[in-house]
């Protein structure tokens, strides 16, 4: 009797979650239709904008002749692509809301049903699509820049040579890799440089139809003020040119390479074709470099990606030791404006955070009131909320804490949209004590994230 009744309490709770389940994908069906509607009425504008722009630039008296006229390219490009850009992170962010239950919910069906259960495959089904639209919003939020990722340093020479050697198995097309003997070092996020990189070798060996030669060239150089573009800073760079031996680009296709969805190639029918440029443009952007294209006489183009040699900022603290988490005692707050994602939260931190007390909030100023209450241990809080935002929230919780003699708690921000500088400046400021999570978050991050800082510091809680 009571192995019958824990049964049917575990069944009980399963359909309880897959009435959520359920009622998000509802949910996000109909989201889905408004955002396609509301996303071609933004196309339209956008169209409608790049079209004036190109007209000004072309009545422009005899711009060909000017000697900025690179500078003027290399600025209505950036237009283009910001204009582009912030339609991109509108939609990865409602998207990326969407997603989070979507994806996380699966693992906790599983923990209710029995290994037998023919429900188990279509929540395989259904977790897989939902990693494969995590993996297009991604994507396009590339285009939006800022990700919010720390950076770290980097070895240039071995993420180059990983992301090449697979092009050398062609047996049509011939790869010469050089690289410098000593490793060239650059500050920046490891996923998004290989994204960088194999972008740009992937639209070469496409250039050569997959058998011609390519030749890729990574050295340590020193840039003057406006030798590459205008607005060019002096310093010392890792340059990487990637060169080809296709047809080339013709000069009037050039400005537009690195504008979102721009392809030649008509038979292009993958997922985000015409997208590779565009995110290794603002890739590139984002790490504080720039790229140049040049069309030899004899043939072919050359793309170099240009990165700034940097060392990482002193002080960081070790990584986080997560078995040495103390997790019994620990207070935590969720803050979410979003009520599925808040009820999402707080149900996988109490069933994975042993001993864990999860309190909850709507917004920014409910959160700082909590706080002031109970003084949590940590704080797992979205940065886009109605009434008082994630940052705001953050900077009084910090204030209260300095103004009462508190440690200051570490906070996990999750976010749909690309964050803003001061954002990013806490994270990367923080020596490893705060982390930016991208929306949709799996409970498996989540959970990973929150038992790696209670591992550092875990107050009594109140």
């Amino acid at each position: 009797m009571v192995l019958w009744v824990s049964r049917s309490a575990q069944m009980a709770d399963a359909d309880k979650t897959k009435e959520q389940l359920l009622s998000e994908l509802s949910g996000l069906r109909e989201s889905v239709f408004k955002l396609t509607h509301d996303l071609e009425s933004v196309r339209r504008e956008l169209a409608k904008a790049i079209v004036r722009a190109d007209a000004s630039a072309a009545a422009a008296p005899a711009a060909e002749s000017r000697p900025d006229t690179a500078g003027n390219e290399a600025q209505g490009r950036d237009a283009h692509i910001q204009m582009a850009a912030s339609v991109a992170g509108r939609i990865a962010h409602d998207f990326n809301n969407l997603l989070t239950p979507v994806i996380a919910y699966p693992a906790l069906i599983r923990r209710s049903i029995p290994e037998d259960s023919p429900a188990r495959e279509a929540l395989d089904k259904l977790e897989q699509a939902g990693n494969n639209l995590v993996r297009i919003t991604r994507r396009v939020l590339a285009l939006s820049s800022r990700s919010g990722a720390e950076k770290k340093i980097l070895n240039l020479s071995d993420i180059v040579e990983k992301v090449v050697s697979p092009l050398g198995a062609s047996p049509t097309l011939a790869v010469q890799l050089q690289l410098p003997e000593t490793p060239v070092a650059i500050l920046g996020v490891e996923q998004q440089i290989v994204d960088a990189i194999r972008n740009v070798c992937q639209n070469a060996v496409e250039a050569t139809d997959g058998a011609g030669e390519l030749v890729i060239k990574l050295e340590q150089v020193t840039l003057d003020g406006g030798e590459v573009a205008p607005q060019v800073v002096s310093g010392h760079y890792a340059k990487m040119s990637i060169t080809d031996s296709g047809t080339g680009i013709p000069e009037e296709l050039r400005v537009k390479i690195f504008e979102p969805f721009f392809t030649t190639r008509q038979e292009s029918k993958g997922r985000g074709a015409g997208l590779g440029l565009s995110i290794t443009h603002a890739i590139v952007k984002e790490h504080g470099g720039y790229i140049d294209v040049d069309c030899p006489a004899a043939g072919g183009t050359c793309v170099s990606l240009y990165f700034p040699a940097g060392l990482p900022k002193s002080g960081a603290k070790a990584p986080f030791d997560t078995d040495a988490a103390a997790e019994g005692g620990t207070r935590i707050l969720v803050v979410d404006d979003d009520e599925m994602i808040r009820s999402l939260f707080q149900m996988v931190l109490a069933s994975s955070v042993q001993g864990a007390q999860v309190n909850t909030a709507a917004n920014g100023a409910e959160a700082v009131a909590s706080f002031r209450k109970h003084h949590h241990s940590l704080l797992v809080m979205d940065l886009n909320m109605p009434v008082m935002d994630g940052r705001e929230a953050f900077a009084q919780i910090s204030a209260l804490c300095e103004e009462q003699k508190w440690p200051m708690p570490p906070v996990v921000f999750v976010s749909g949209f690309a964050p803003s500088d001061s954002v990013q400046s806490i994270v990367t400021d923080g020596g490893g004590e705060h982390v930016l999570l991208p929306k949709p978050v799996t409970d498996q991050q989540l959970v990973e994230q929150v038992r790696m800082r209670i591992a550092q510091v875990v107050p009594p809680a109140k």
